[in-house]
């Protein structure tokens, strides 16, 4: 079952009470100032927004990140070692509906995920040695990858080739895919969740400004990050926001009027609990691009030999399933319709 991020934001968008005062687009943020007492935010449009805290989940090029935490690099701390052409098109003669397929191969690997009448498909490329780590690029661009891999087979068979799709695509885009952990996830006031402090893709970035009043500040974007072939990237930063809305709700159950000391101590242990998971899945979406791509002699052997052998079954039960199962939920939130399967999530 498939949707496009795009409509789950517009669930999430209508489901939200007031969202017309809490949710401001079109602002770009040039100043961020905090003290003892609070935390403020100033607008290109000559806007200011006050806070107790403010919290960045604004991408890979945080500006929360930049202004308002000295001592952090105020340039991008991850590298990138590949890129991604996304894109969505037409379900083609050859493609299993309902399905993700893989196909591997030296420097490339396609993924498709399939419903009963469309295709979403990511198409991972290795960087050369001597490229940029980051670069913006063109339709131009997208056009030239396709050509280079048109006639290359997709999916069982080989009844269907990249071409196919690619001449049924509603729209596509190209991005360099980061990777990495920053090492400081907070500072005073501000505190950075999702891609502003680990990485594994970048395929669209909305960046919005929500002013919550006194109870903080919130910069917000829809994009979908570390090397995204298993899409822990978006569920890593789900993960940020519940572990962070835990802390912050027992601190205000404890002491109605935090400290900025008081935050620095949720803030630290949010990073504490969430840094070494989110190196975990940085690691393993990593090594597995890296695995599907044939970077070295015994990824191309355990790609071709080994993983064949112990099966997909296998691989998903006890090595992907293993992460989600200890996945952070946020404490106080019942859940009355909990599926149960053969592995149990941590409860």
């Amino acid at each position: 079952m498939l949707f496009e991020r795009a409509k789950l934001m517009q669930l999430l968008y209508h489901s939200l009470p007031n969202r017309k005062k809490h949710v401001l687009p079109g602002k770009k943020v040039v100043a961020v100032e905090q003290d003892d007492y609070g935390v403020e935010v100033a607008c290109t449009d000559g806007s200011k927004y006050s806070g107790d805290i403010l919290v960045g989940c604004d991408g890979a090029h945080s500006i929360a990140r930049r202004l308002g935490m000295p001592g952090a690099p105020t340039a991008q701390p991850f590298e990138s070692k590949f890129r991604c052409l996304f894109g969505v098109a037409k379900l083609v003669d050859g493609l299993e509906p309902c399905s993700l397929i893989e196909t591997h191969d030296k420097d490339v690997m396609f993924q498709l995920l399939t419903s009963e009448t469309q295709a979403f498909f990511l198409v991972y490329e290795a960087k050369g040695p001597e490229e940029a780590d980051y670069k913006r690029y063109t339709q131009a661009d997208c056009e030239a990858l396709a050509r280079k891999y048109g006639a290359h087979a997709i999916g069982r068979g080989g009844r269907a080739i990249f071409s196919h799709l690619w001449e049924t695509r509603d729209r596509a885009d190209l991005f360099d895919l980061g990777e990495g952990i920053a090492d400081k996830w907070h500072g005073g006031r501000v505190v950075l969740l999702g891609d502003a402090v680990h990485k594994v893709s970048v395929l669209a970035k909305r960046c919005f400004l929500n002013p919550t009043g006194k109870g903080g500040i919130v910069a917000d974007n829809s994009a979908l990050k570390m090397t995204s072939n298993h899409a822990f990237g978006a569920n890593c930063a789900l993960e940020d926001a519940a572990s962070l809305t835990n802390g912050l709700r027992a601190l205000i159950q404890r002491n109605g009027s935090p400290s900025a000391l008081h935050y620095g101590d949720v803030f630290g242990q949010y990073q504490k609990e969430r840094q070494g998971r989110a190196k975990l899945c940085m690691l393993f979406t990593g090594n597995y691009t890296r695995f599907a791509t044939w970077q070295n002699w015994f990824y191309k052997f355990a790609c071709l030999y080994l993983a064949p052998a112990i099966g997909d079954q296998f691989v998903a039960d006890w090595c992907f399933s293993l992460i989600p199962k200890h996945g952070v939920k946020l404490d106080f939130v019942p859940e009355g319709q909990s599926k149960v399967g053969k592995v149990m999530y941590s409860m």
